[in-house]
């Protein structure tokens, strides 16, 4: 049955009904099983848990015999599904993938990471060397695709680990390259990497930067839009003004789609009052009929709404005449502060 889920997966055809593969059916086979959990995954078919157990035991006898590809199989597989195994089943996967670290290919090492940030599991130090230094010399061979250089950027820091500036310099010199082939999801996942990271890149780098992320904003979603102005800002970085004509008109065209939801609206205010520029008012026209729609105010909470009114508010001075905000606006956003300030009294009264 594993080649029949595989084909399905691959294929993108659903599972027939009761045609769930019996877990040790591979059993001895680490590539067997995982290629059994990865069918699933692709299939968005998340096994009962007695499945779940039965495939953990075997594939934790299977794995002295497991291949750099079926360990990065199964770990992307568990975190697709959103099942987080025990820490000494992740240990053991962990070592076995830190032992295969050189031979861990370029579809293989971005997914393991992004399966450990994924089930927020800190692999051991060496293990993590490894698998870091194996990154480095995939990233310096070219043999990288854009998404995983962002994924190898982003995932450590995810994990907490501090890779060497040294390490993360490698990756940019790598990275730079490729920059004109980047979409605006691996920009983003690459800036926020950068930000927890705490490391700026160098001047020519990000000239680089500017001038190739400047043509992926009309296509990039309102969620990337948000990140990468954001992670500019807290990498101390202000974006040229013709970055940000370019940023104002994409915005506009992702705010009247709804693509920014009320945390993104503060988030995005959070950035836009450390920057020294005047709005225009066409980009606030838009901004108030969308920030004030039933869904965009949906799910608005305390940190979202202090973070867009202190943005208001650092920029009310330059706000053209007649374009203040709407009071339901305001009304609306007060309302998230007052249930906190209530929450905090009751908490603590």
């Amino acid at each position: 049955m594993t080649g029949a889920a595989w084909s399905l997966a691959v294929l993108g055809e659903a599972l027939p009904e009761g045609a769930l593969p019996s877990a040790g059916a591979a059993a001895g086979s680490a590539q067997g099983l995982a290629v059994q959990l990865w069918a699933l995954a692709r299939l968005g078919l998340c096994p009962p848990p007695a499945w779940l157990a039965a495939w953990l035991a075997a594939m934790w006898a299977a794995l002295p015999a497991a291949r750099s590809h079926d360990t990065a199989m199964a770990a992307w597989a568990l975190a697709s599904l959103g099942v987080a195994p025990p820490g000494d089943w992740l240990a053991a996967l962990c070592g076995r993938a830190g032992a295969l670290a050189g031979r861990l290919g370029p579809q293989e090492l971005p997914p393991l990471l992004w399966a450990l940030a994924r089930l927020r599991y800190r692999p051991q130090l060496r293990v993590a060397q490894a698998l870091l230094l194996r990154g480095q010399a995939l990233a310096a061979a070219g043999q990288l695709s854009p998404q995983g250089l962002a994924l190898l950027l982003w995932a450590p820091a995810a994990l907490g680990l501090a890779p060497r500036s040294g390490w993360v310099d490698a990756l940019l010199a790598a990275a730079c390259g490729y920059l004109p082939l980047f979409r605006a999801r691996e920009a983003s996942a690459l800036l926020v990497g950068l930000v927890r990271l705490g490391h700026i890149p160098g001047e020519a780098w990000l000239r680089e930067w500017w001038q190739h992320t400047a043509g992926m904003l009309p296509y990039a979603h309102g969620r990337q839009l948000v990140l990468l102005l954001w992670g500019s800002v807290q990498l101390g970085q202000a974006p040229p003004a013709w970055w940000m004509h370019a940023w104002q008109a994409a915005t506009v065209r992702a705010m009247a789609a709804g693509q920014v939801s009320s945390q993104g609206y503060g988030i995005m205010w959070a950035a836009l009052q450390q920057l020294e520029l005047e709005l225009p008012p066409a980009w606030l026209g838009v901004y108030w009929r969308a920030s004030s729609s039933p869904a965009a105010l949906a799910g608005l909470d305390c940190l979202a709404a202090e973070r867009s009114l202190a943005g208001l508010a650092a920029v009310a001075g330059r706000l053209p005449e007649g374009l203040a905000p709407p009071r339901h606006v305001i009304y609306e956003y007060k309302l998230p502060r007052r249930a906190c300030y209530w929450y905090s009294f009751d908490t603590w009264s």
